[in-house]
């Protein structure tokens, strides 16, 4: 048996997969990466580690962040509407399954956990599959207002609606109901957005049925 370790690197040299090759007399080949270089960070691979040099090279683009991009116009569109939240659109792909599903409700036979569907760095790392990932950690902190933008990433096919790069938005507005303040300042708030909407030339639907299939999270 031969064994030749080599590197991998992506076109531009943010991300590398260091790989072990074995080669076995039946002269099938055999592919184990061993690291993953991401985000500044080398971390061990495992028995979990699926993400390619292709999605890795994704990860540095920001272009939610980049100068005269549609996504960043975008985005500062919808920041710009909420002058008073705080924008939270740098913030790390790189997440804990925890972070990404335990801390969310996810039960553990939830496909969104299955190697086909989500991108892992290892068992203990992966990429984000929705800007939800950071919910938690930002309650925490004690954010009252904020809006969080993110690139997102899911193993899909890839077709005319489909790519394993999105991106999603997603905000929130914390209120004190044991206090007069606070109920006062949610029935402000839901009057002044309530007219907003009436003014602006947008409908807006909302047929979720909530059950077994999609329960609360």
């Amino acid at each position: 048996m031969l064994r030749v370790l080599w590197r991998q690197h992506n076109p531009i040299g943010r991300g590398t997969i260091a790989q072990t090759c074995l080669l076995v007399r039946s002269r099938r080949i055999v592919t184990q990466a061993s690291s993953i270089f991401v985000e500044g960070k080398t971390y061990l691979a495992d028995d979990h580690t699926n993400v390619t040099t292709s999605i890795l090279s994704k990860v540095p683009r920001r272009l939610h962040l980049t100068p005269n991009h549609p996504l960043n116009t975008l985005r500062q569109l919808i920041e710009s509407s909420f002058p008073k939240f705080k924008a939270l659109n740098s913030l790390s792909p790189l997440v804990t399954p925890k972070q990404n599903f335990d801390d969310l409700g996810f039960p553990l036979d939830h496909p969104g956990r299955s190697l086909t569907d989500s991108y892992y760095i290892n068992r203990d790392m992966m990429l984000r599959t929705h800007t939800s990932a950071h919910e938690v950690d930002v309650f925490r902190q004690g954010v009252e207002k904020w809006l969080l933008i993110a690139d997102v990433y899911r193993r899909d096919e890839i077709d005319s609606s489909h790519y394993p790069v999105f991106h999603q938005v997603e905000g929130a507005r914390t209120f004190d109901l044991t206090t007069t303040a606070g109920v006062d300042a949610l029935s402000s708030e839901n009057a002044e957005m309530k007219s907003k909407l009436q003014s602006s030339n947008i409908i807006v639907e909302d047929n979720t049925v909530v059950g077994e299939e999609n329960p609360w999270q």
